[in-house]
């Protein structure tokens, strides 16, 4: 019986070993959510530097009659980076807000799986040690 109640304590041991291994991809999971929130700030300036771009185009035509078509080409091309950029900015929150749910996801099922294992290992190991006294 002792040897019984010595195995599940090695088990718990084990089990103990084995959810702390499976942190680094809740850490990883999380370092992707900043990695996503960097980028989508990057993004975010993007958009607006190129509005502030556009919005400088257009003085600019305003100001020059002779270029009055290449100006209208540079405003055309300048909206059209920043819708770009904004639709990047919307996918990387898309990305962002995915990953925030997966990683949440991910470290409660993983903590779900540790917990209960560690409770049949403690449970058995309880068992054990009762037998062993008992005999």
């Amino acid at each position: 019986q002792r040897e019984k109640a010595a195995a599940a304590e090695a088990e718990v041991a084990r089990l103990v070993v084995a959810a702390r291994g499976r942190e680094p991809l809740a850490a990883q999971a999380h370092a992707e959510v900043g990695r996503l929130q960097a980028a989508l700030a990057a993004a975010e300036a993007d958009a607006a530097e190129l509005r502030q771009e556009v919005a400088r185009a257009r003085a600019e035509h305003a100001r020059e009659a002779k270029a009055a078509e290449e100006a209208r080409g540079m405003v055309a091309t300048l909206e059209a980076e920043a819708s770009a950029a904004s639709t990047r900015a919307t996918s990387l929150w898309g990305d962002l807000e995915a990953a925030r749910a997966t990683a949440s996801s991910a470290h409660a099922q993983e903590l779900r799986v540790a917990h209960a294992e560690a409770g049949d290992a403690i449970a058995q190991a309880a068992a054990a040690r009762e037998a062993a006294v008992a005999s």
